[in-house]
């Protein structure tokens, strides 16, 4: 079977960031589906979120979310917006950038929708449309919106290929939670439940087999399903283990990230990571101002990253690095810090920066078993 392509596009009230973040992550679990970001963004007009309320509202028996006709643009206006304001976006979307009617477009959005849902989608004319609440995860989760919004949008896929409209997966789900991907959530605070479990029951799996569910998109999406439940269970038993996670230096030497809730790149530039793994390197710690004694280790390290420019250039980066007289390292230093912060939070990157008293050795307090090479 050829490639599953997933495009995600977001409203202009999600950040980049947070877009990419889902993108990132879910490329981590190789596989059919294959996942695309874009700067594609569209205006909604105004930020209205969803309701913070604990149930979802359930649709009458007549209504359909895959055949409803596309109502007059509302986003002007206070009033919710029905399911097809958003495939619209979709559309919108398929026709600039020429997306094949194969291929599956995902919009990521904090606009409220009229039935408080949580994600929904959309196959008018087969179109394979979706929208998801990138919002307000966090009061039903526990956790930030990434592991929820990451999960809705994999198992959502492989219902695209369970159900052929949207009465036939009204009777399929599960009204009762019983921890499987198929649970209907209407008490929100459920979907831990399903997230947490990572399951997929019985009933559900000889339907995928029935459906001729492509066993290597059941195989991937299983993989996303077990890796967002152990992210989950990390975070959470981080507040009682207080256990940092592990760090991972890809082959090529040329990034860093966290390892057991994902993994994760730090996003670092070639003389952030150039530094890092020299305080990796070092787990007694190294005073700023002796940098200049560890020159030829720094400019080792520096080079592994395949640097292009001219010697000269090299050279001068390194030498305003270990300048004890230049900021240059206590300004990376801080820029290191502040983006592992922002993925992981102060508490969790605590023994993950470098750190250390002004004019004392720094470090980074991870017990060097936890680095791995990958």
């Amino acid at each position: 079977m050829s490639n599953i392509r997933i495009h995600i596009i977001r409203s202009a009230d999600v950040t980049k960031v947070s877009s990419k973040r889902v993108v990132d992550y879910l490329a981590t679990f190789p596989g059919l589906m294959q996942f695309f970001g874009s700067d594609f963004n569209i205006q909604l007009g105004r930020n209205e979120p969803m309701v913070h309320a604990e149930y979802s509202s359930i649709p009458s028996t007549k209504y359909s979310m895959f055949f409803q006709p596309v109502n007059e643009k509302k986003w002007a206006t206070n009033e919710e917006h029905t399911f097809p304001d958003f495939f619209e976006v979709c559309n919108i979307y398929r026709a600039q950038e020429n997306i094949p009617d194969e291929d599956h477009v995902f919009l990521l959005t904090s606009i409220r929708n009229n039935l408080n849902w949580f994600s929904a989608a959309d196959k008018v004319a087969g179109r394979k449309n979706y929208f998801i609440q990138m919002n307000q995860w966090e009061y039903f989760t526990m956790s930030d919106n990434l592991y929820p919004v990451a999960y809705q949008l994999a198992t959502m896929v492989v219902k695209s290929y369970m159900f052929f409209d949207f009465s036939e997966y009204e009777r399929a789900r599960h009204i009762r939670p019983i921890g499987c991907m198929l649970d209907f959530c209407q008490r929100k605070k459920d979907i831990s439940i399903k997230m947490r479990t990572a399951d997929i029951c019985s009933d559900c799996q000889q339907l995928m087999l029935e459906r001729h569910v492509p066993n290597l998109l059941t195989a991937q999406t299983l993989r996303i399903m077990e890796g967002i439940r152990s992210a989950i269970l990390f975070k959470e038993r981080f507040e009682i283990t207080r256990q940092a996670p592990g760090i991972w230096i890809s082959e090529n030497l040329r990034d860093v990230g966290v390892n057991d809730i994902g993994f994760f790149s730090f996003g670092l530039n070639p003389l952030e990571i150039t530094l890092y793994r020299f305080f990796l390197n070092h787990p007694e710690g190294v005073q700023l101002s002796f940098l200049q004694d560890h020159r030829d280790e720094i400019y080792r390290l520096y080079n592994q990253n395949d640097i292009t420019g001219s010697l000269e250039n090299i050279n001068s980066r390194i030498n305003e690095l270990i300048d004890p007289n230049s900021n240059s390292a206590s300004e990376k230093i801080s820029r290191i810090k502040r983006k592992i912060t922002e993925l992981l939070g102060a508490e969790m990157a605590n023994e993950l920066i470098i750190q250390g008293p002004t004019g004392e050795p720094k470090k980074i307090l991870l017990d060097r078993s936890k680095v791995v090479q990958r």
